[in-house]
């Protein structure tokens, strides 16, 4: 869900791709696991009209996100099948409307997802959120975009030794 002052569209489907990796396996203290996690945010919208659009982009055009990030996470019992896990970060949101125009903001996006490991540790399943904002300042008007995404992935582990 978007609100702010960006997108007309409250709900629209996005993209993101991730890879993640552990540090040094689970810990002691509630069997956690420590990871960073990098991504890559795709997302297509159309923006507001001039009337209501507070950011120097094209109104009403559809407009495109890509956000790469870098996250830390936490993963509670992270042998057990369903792990809860938590994690935070930054990212660089590349705001495009033309080829012409687009503006590079930094974000602070955080989430929570639960995930389901197959019993072979091969495939994993996850359900989450993902909390991002990232706002301008302009003659004293500011500009805040909040965004709420929702997901649900399908992912591969790549257990390795010696790294």
């Amino acid at each position: 869900m978007s609100k702010g002052d960006l997108t007309r569209d409250g709900h629209h489907l996005g993209h993101m791709f991730s890879a993640t990796r552990s540090f040094h396996g689970p810990m002691k203290l509630l069997n956690s696991e420590v990871m960073h996690r990098f991504s890559l945010l795709y997302d297509t919208f159309y923006a507001l009209g001039e009337e209501t659009l507070l950011f120097p982009i094209i109104p009403h055009a559809q407009t495109r996100i890509i956000e790469p990030s870098l996250h830390l996470e936490l993963c509670l019992f992270s042998t057990w099948k369903f792990r809860p896990c938590l994690g935070a970060g930054f990212s660089a949101v590349y705001l495009q409307s033309t080829i012409q125009n687009y503006q590079i903001y930094a974000a602070f996006p955080s989430e929570a997802r639960l995930v389901y490991t197959s019993a072979e540790r091969i495939f994993f399943y996850e359900l989450g959120a993902r909390y991002r904002t990232f706002q301008n300042r302009i003659e004293g008007y500011t500009a805040k975009h909040e965004d709420i995404m929702t997901f649900v992935g399908i992912g591969v582990f790549f257990p390795s030794e010696g790294f």
